[in-house]
């Protein structure tokens, strides 16, 4: 496989692989999932499916990475008995990593106001489901203004599976 024997027992890739399983996870996005999924984002990822039973659907997941050094930022979506993994994990990550632009942009104001929009969403009938995504996207742009700190994608989307009850 080209892969050096200290390589393989180290736990460790050596820059070349990593190299190519990027460039492959990059390739499965422009090619299966679609680049206009994620928006200007470089995103590189693979889904997956696992069987759990005959009586079961199968646990699917969505894993990746945004390949851009000012957004070095990891994801991963588990679905419990959810079905096809780029089917059902991967719209997760989908809704999340298409809203960073749009709050970004947003003047403070209008980020803390979100609150309000959110609450209004809430009395007319809309669910926590439906504003979820959302929700953590204004959640992770008020923590990089006010903290200087952005939560990982991989720790909004497992909160957003928590919230649903779904994880592996």
């Amino acid at each position: 496989t080209g892969h050096s024997r200290a390589e393989k027992h180290s736990g460790t890739l050596s820059s070349d692989t990593c190299a190519l399983l990027a460039s492959m996870m990059r390739r499965n996005v422009t090619e299966h999932y679609g680049q206009s999924s994620f928006g200007s984002l470089a995103v590189c990822a693979k889904s997956g499916t696992a069987e759990v039973g005959s009586d079961a659907r199968p646990h699917s997941w969505f894993t990746g990475f945004v390949d851009d050094a000012d957004h070095p930022l990891a994801f991963v979506v588990v679905v419990e008995n959810g079905g096809s993994g780029s089917r059902v994990a991967g719209s997760i990550a989908k809704q999340v990593l298409a809203l960073e632009e749009k709050y970004a942009a947003m003047p403070d104001a209008d980020l803390q106001a979100q609150t309000a929009v959110f609450k209004q969403q809430l009395a007319d009938g809309k669910t926590t489901d439906d504003i979820l995504p959302d929700a953590f996207a204004v959640c992770r742009e008020a923590a990089w203004r006010v903290l200087g700190m952005k939560p990982f994608r991989v720790q909004l989307i497992g909160g957003i599976v928590l919230h649903q009850g779904r994880i592996a």
